[in-house]
């Protein structure tokens, strides 16, 4: 009667257990890496979004992107708090958010209110978005 081993079994098993100790970490990083970089380029593009709406007086308004836990909106205003209108993204509740927390983009120039950085991160990596005092706006 042919067959496997005792012995063969167990160095099957330890093998494909060192293989996942090695391939798990490294998915998991990488599915990280992926989310923030798709955070940080759907945010890019709701900055530029607001950016174009307020140049091309949309509604007669300034437009702005407002960042909140686990979501980011764009709204229509002078300000969030004072906004006529918005519209709310969820994101990763793991990513998180620092620097500026509300950007206006002033009616007819696209020139922000205030100029510096969005800095997101999840876990050890961040990605970083900067507002220049002309409005250009980079992922860096």
């Amino acid at each position: 009667m042919k067959g496997f081993t005792f012995v063969e079994i167990i160095i099957a098993v330890a093998v494909v257990a060192f293989l996942m100790i090695l391939i798990v970490p490294w998915g998991i990083n990488f599915y990280n890496t992926q989310q923030l970089d798709d955070t940080s380029q759907e945010i890019v593009q709701a900055l530029r979004r607001a950016q174009l709406q307020a140049m091309t007086g949309s509604f007669d308004s300034s437009f702005g992107v407002y960042f909140g836990l686990g979501y980011y909106a764009l709204f229509r205003g002078n300000s969030y708090v004072a906004k006529t209108d918005e519209e709310s993204f969820s994101i990763l509740s793991a990513v998180s958010f620092s620097g500026l927390s509300e950007i206006v983009f002033s009616k007819l120039t696209g020139v922000p209110n205030k100029t510096g950085n969005i800095i997101l991160k999840l876990g050890k990596d961040s990605r970083t978005i900067n507002i220049n005092s002309i409005g250009r706006i980079n992922l860096q």
